[in-house]
């Protein structure tokens, strides 16, 4: 389904600490996608992680209860 999964720890003004976030991606050029995330970002990130995406992955994020969210690159 997806290429990659990028582990994001973005700020949220409602807990006002940092929080995780999973994106799949489906890119040929991950520096590039992670390049336009920042960009694109509303908010401060403080890490950005990614990943080969694999089933084993997806399962262990759907155990912890996150959801994935996917990140649409323009390129």
């Amino acid at each position: 389904m997806y290429n990659y999964l990028l582990y994001v720890r973005k700020y949220s003004i409602f807990t006002n600490d940092y929080e995780l976030y999973v994106y799949g991606v489906n890119t040929n050029d991950i520096f590039h996608t992670i390049g336009e995330f920042y960009y694109r970002s509303e908010t401060k990130i403080s890490r950005l992680v990614y990943v080969e995406c694999t089933q084993q992955k997806l399962d262990f994020w759907a155990e912890q209860g996150f959801k994935i969210y996917r990140f649409f690159d323009k390129y």
